[in-house]
């Protein structure tokens, strides 16, 4: 078999750029890393990696390479960079795995996303935003609790203690805070007081599938019941929230809807690839899409909902990573090359996640 060349593509964390979220910008790097490794396996894969920042996104057109994994996730002011980087990629004329420009803006943009969400009528909390101090956008009369988010970041980032309010005021003290802090955009949103779960999909480069649902399951003994930044990337130094990532445990039927809102909303969004869903699940038993996420962060750690999903089903990192860039052939219109060259590695999940293309 030919030797494939995959350029693995991701943002380097800048320790002076980035302090507020510093963890999760090496986590890419780490992840990055990790992805390149597991590809590395495969005798007939030659891994090479190309670190950017702000000011050396012109390294991507020197790129020479079959297939671009591209691990980019730039948020907040740097999102503004995701164009160049898009562009320039689509300039290569290869494989890039994962969103298209359009997708991964419309869905890091919480203000974008929410919109969609609600223009397509996918379940979603009630929302407004606010710009400057003042509701900028939104109709929604509030019922609180809310929670306030900032409107161009994931991993939570600016989500601490302070972020679920119980009154006007409070809110209105949170949201000029953050807004001064970060200098963007914060978002208020109906907190919805429920199971919270992760939906890891991915597609064959035409129909998407639903791997093994996982649940967020907090210490009810503990304050706080969100995934607060430090819940994630400080586990050591927050006393006020604790959880496990476990396989969800719901009823056929809740799965079944759970999965059909998902399904959907992967279409209606124009996701590629592979995808992440954060939803909760209300005491009323209705599903509520928290945030979508293109080109989520990828590990091998079961402590994350992701990796968790694909061992659910005996992925490696490796088989999941190969998934992921037989789906990107596909969608290149190189459907042949994708059977040949990684199909027969993965032929047991196409058999098994997409019964209904067997047939």
């Amino acid at each position: 078999m030919k030797h494939i060349h995959i350029a693995v593509l991701y943002n380097e964390p800048d320790p002076n750029d980035c302090v507020s979220r510093l963890e999760s910008e090496e986590d890419t790097k780490a992840s990055a890393h990790l992805i390149g490794d597991a590809l590395a396996k495969f005798p007939f894969l030659v891994i090479s990696y190309v670190p950017v920042t702000r000011t050396t996104i012109s390294k991507i057109t020197d790129i020479r390479a079959d297939c671009v994994f591209n691990c980019i996730e730039w948020t907040g002011r740097d999102l503004s960079l995701v164009p160049a980087v898009f562009g320039k990629l689509d300039a290569l004329g290869i494989v890039v795995t994962g969103s298209n420009e359009k997708t991964y803006i419309e869905t890091t943009d919480k203000v974008a996303m929410k919109r969609l969400l609600d223009t397509h009528a996918v379940p979603t909390p009630r929302w407004a935003v606010y710009a400057d101090g003042e509701k900028d956008s939104g109709e929604w009369k509030y019922s609180f609790p809310v929670i306030v988010k900032l409107a161009q970041e994931h991993c939570g980032v600016g989500l601490d203690g302070s972020s679920i309010v119980c009154d006007n005021v409070q809110m209105t003290n949170i949201i000029r805070k953050r807004i001064r802090d970060y200098n963007q955009p914060v978002l208020a949103e109906e907190y919805v007081d429920g199971r919270e779960f992760e939906v890891t999909m991915i597609d064959d480069g035409h129909t998407p599938a639903v791997l093994p649902v996982v649940e967020y399951k907090f210490d009810i003994d503990k304050p706080q019941r969100i995934l607060t930044y430090d819940a994630k990337w400080n586990r050591s130094k927050t006393e006020t929230v604790s959880y496990v990532v476990d396989v969800a445990d719901l009823p056929e039927e809740k799965l079944r809807e759970l999965s059909k809102i998902c399904m959907d909303a992967y279409g209606l969004l124009g996701f590629w690839g592979y995808t992440r869903f954060d939803v909760r699940l209300d005491s009323s038993g209705h599903w509520w899409i928290l945030e979508t996420n293109s080109n989520p962060g990828i590990d091998d750690d079961d402590d994350n909902g992701l990796a968790r999903s694909f061992h659910m089903v005996s992925m490696t990192l490796g088989d999941f990573c190969l998934w992921i860039m037989y789906a990107a052939y596909v969608r290149s219109g190189r459907q042949s090359e994708a059977e040949e060259i990684f199909l027969p590695l993965i032929r047991r999940w196409k058999v098994s996640l997409f019964p209904e293309e067997q047939r």
